[in-house]
Parts: structure tokens; C-alpha cells; sequence
């Protein structure tokens, strides 16, 4: 990932996608949380599913803010 040699952890690699492909991964929440919770012929399985799905779709976004919060944090310290 990095052109100077350092690696990074699997779930800082993991922000930087969601980070990198926003345009991808935005439609894909609001999709699959619009399926979760408009889903109401669906059975409870599949819209749990959805609502999983969106929730680890999301998770990059989550983890970039972790990183930014934590960046200002010990800066301020």
C-alpha cells in the first residue's frame, strides 16, 4: 500500500479504501440500509442481512474518524 515500505495494519488499510472509494461505498450504505429498513416484504433474516451489510460497509468511515479523533487528541496532549 505504501510506496516507501511501511505496512500498515489491516484495518488501517481497510479506512484508507473506504476513504479512497467514497463514491462507491456511500451508494452501497444508503442502499443497503434503504433495503434494511424498506425491505418490509422481505422475511427478517434478509433485512438484518442489510442492515449487517451496511454496518460493515460503513465500518471504514468509523475507523478513519477513530484515526483523526486519536490525531487530534495526541496533539493536543
Amino acid at each position: 500500500m505504501s510506496d516507501i515500505g511501511l505496512e500498515f495494519p489491516w484495518w488501517i488499510s481497510f479506512a484508507f479504501l473506504g476513504a479512497e472509494y467514497w463514491y462507491v461505498f456511500v451508494p452501497a450504505i444508503l442502499l443497503f440500509a434503504g433495503i434494511g429498513w424498506f425491505g418490509r416484504r422481505l422475511s427478517r433474516g434478509w433485512r438484518y442481512a442489510a442492515w449487517g451489510a451496511a454496518g460493515l460497509v460503513a465500518a471504514p468511515f468509523v475507523l478513519l474518524l477513530i484515526l483523526i479523533i486519536a490525531d487530534a487528541v495526541r496533539g493536543a496532549l
